[in-house]
């Protein structure tokens, strides 16, 4: 799970993402879970392993990891109205989040999907999928 910035350079080409709507889950989809009693409260995470009774996924706000039923646990939707340089295809500039040392150094990426997260203070829920150019990885990243 990625925690990085991602800034557009205008350019675009072309893309085309997996809608996520067919109801199964598998590793590094960008999820909703409902966490806590009751009905939960919605967070931003993304799936790392699935068992038959069980998701577990880190959640992006602190990246802890958390096992949860998988009746807890939905795709998050396709992202709407995005600009242009935010869709699949387009080239981005994207920041490891896992890269050591300071400055923090952008790398071009691709976008191959953007699914939408719930909001929670400075975060606006927007995920995105990249895959770097060079090493041909590919990670969500979030907008700062």
């Amino acid at each position: 799970q990625a925690w990085a910035e991602a800034k557009g350079d205008g350019a675009t080409g072309s893309g085309e993402a997996d809608d996520g709507e067919d109801g199964g889950l598998e590793p590094n989809d960008a999820v909703v879970v409902l966490w806590g009693r009751g009905s939960g409260k919605p967070y931003a995470a993304v799936v790392t392993d699935l068992a038959e009774d069980s998701v577990t996924v880190q959640f992006d706000a602190d990246r802890t990891l958390g096992t949860v039923p998988p009746q807890r646990v939905s795709p998050m939707p396709l992202a709407q109205g995005l600009p242009g340089w935010m869709g699949g295809g387009s080239r981005v500039e994207a920041v490891d989040p896992f890269a050591k040392g300071q400055p923090a150094t952008w790398y071009a990426a691709m976008v191959l999907e953007a699914r939408q997260g719930p909001a929670a203070s400075s975060d606006d829920g927007l995920r995105l999928w990249v895959r770097y150019e060079t090493s041909k990885l590919c990670q969500w990243v979030r907008r700062r």
